[in-house]
This record gives C-alpha cells, sequence and structure tokens, in this order.
C-alpha cells in the first residue's frame, strides 16, 4: 500500500511537471521564409506608393492655370518638335464642315474646336491630337497631322485644316444640346473637356505626350477661333 501511494504521487509529480513545461513551452518561431515574404511586399507597397505621389507631383507641377481651366505651360516640346501655341473653344455644329455638309444638327449642337501653331520641328512624323470627354476618354477619332521639315503636310479635310505652321481641326461630335454647354458653365463640380497633343517621329515605337488643355465651356465662332 505504501508502494502504492508512493507511485502514485511520483506519476501525479511527473504530470504536473509535463504540464508546467506545456503551459510555458515557447510558440514556434514563423520561418525565415514567410518573414522575408512580408518584408518584400511591404518594401514594393513602399515604392509604388512613392511612385503614385511622384506622378501626381509631377502633373500638379506641369499644369497651370486656375479653377478647372488648366493646361501644360508653353511652349511643349518633345521629340525634337515645338508646339507655342493652341486655342481651343466650343464652336456651333453647323460650322462644322462635315456636320454641315449632313445637315442634321439634331443630336449636336456644339463640337469642341482648335488651333494649333507649329513652331520647329525637326525630321518628319506625325501629331496626334485627342479630344477627350470629361471622364478623360478621347471622343471621336484620333486626328493626324504629318509634318516635314519644320512645316505641316498640307491637309484640308472636314475637321481638319493644316498648312505651314497652323492647323485648325475639329470633330464632327460633342456636346447634344446648348443647355449641356451651359451646364458646364455654371457647375464648377463638372469636370471640362481636354485637347491632348502627342508626337511620334518616324521611326519610332511610341508617341510622346505634348501637353493638354482644358477647353472651356464657351461658345466661339470658327472665326473668333482662329484669329490673331
Amino acid at each position: 500500500m505504501q508502494s502504492f501511494f508512493i507511485a502514485t504521487e511520483l506519476f501525479s509529480g511527473k504530470n504536473t511537471d509535463v504540464q508546467n513545461e506545456t503551459e510555458t513551452e515557447p510558440a514556434p518561431s514563423k520561418p525565415a521564409g514567410t518573414l522575408r515574404r512580408r518584408a518584400l511586399i511591404a518594401l514594393i507597397a513602399v515604392a509604388v506608393t512613392a511612385i503614385i505621389l511622384n506622378i501626381l507631383l509631377a502633373l500638379n507641377t506641369n499644369m497651370r492655370g486656375e479653377g478647372r481651366d488648366m493646361h501644360t505651360p508653353f511652349p511643349w516640346q518633345a521629340a525634337g518638335v515645338t508646339i507655342d501655341d493652341v486655342r481651343v473653344g466650343w464652336i456651333p455644329a453647323e460650322d462644322q464642315p462635315l456636320l454641315r455638309r449632313r445637315g442634321n444638327f439634331d443630336s449636336t449642337a456644339y463640337v469642341p474646336a482648335a488651333v494649333i501653331n507649329l513652331e520647329e520641328a525637326e525630321g518628319s512624323g506625325r501629331i496626334y491630337a485627342s479630344f477627350c470627354n470629361s471622364a478623360g476618354n478621347r471622343y471621336s477619332d484620333l486626328i493626324v497631322l504629318r509634318y516635314r521639315d519644320g512645316s505641316l503636310e498640307e491637309k484640308h479635310d472636314p475637321g481638319i485644316d493644316a498648312s505651314g505652321q497652323k492647323a485648325v481641326i475639329s470633330i464632327a461630335a460633342g456636346l447634344p444640346t446648348e443647355a449641356d454647354l451651359r451646364e458646364m458653365q455654371i457647375r464648377d463640380d463638372l469636370k471640362l473637356w481636354t485637347l491632348r497633343l502627342e508626337v511620334q517621329p518616324d521611326g519610332q515605337d511610341r508617341a510622346t505626350e505634348l501637353g493638354l488643355i482644358t477647353i472651356a465651356p464657351a461658345a466661339v465662332t470658327p472665326s473668333e477661333l482662329t484669329e490673331d
């Protein structure tokens, strides 16, 4: 009987020691690979954030204007091409040659138009003009202006009148009604349309941005837009 109690005490004490060891045993450390992955993810997140901030800072630095009227400071220069001035506005649909030819203005009241002044251009290539809506998406077709030896190649199509150092461009789509133009005038929360120019010299695979300008919500005639 005495042996039984001694054995019981020894067994009970051993269980207690095992329990204490179990309760105080430290948690297993995380594999080194997991820590490295987390550190790499954190570094990538920091790098992406820095890139986004730099892009936003560059955009804010490169744009000038007041309120919603913004533009890249002149002259616009890229890939050997210099644009010294761009004027934009909304012209009545009946003043757009292609729409005038169709004789149907039920779906369009005003279209965006622009006058582009080329100062110089090295070699040959193409200037791309895009009218973009308030969402920033290109509206209608891309306009292509070819240049060679410092001048624009002559082109007289509906919506494109280019020669020498000047091009007058417009598209056959825009604001459906006059009320849309008036709403854009009185509502400061509405984003404005923009004109974006890019240049692609012959032999290069990609186009380079020249500049951007917002189109103020004001109706003008073609003569008012083009007058010096």
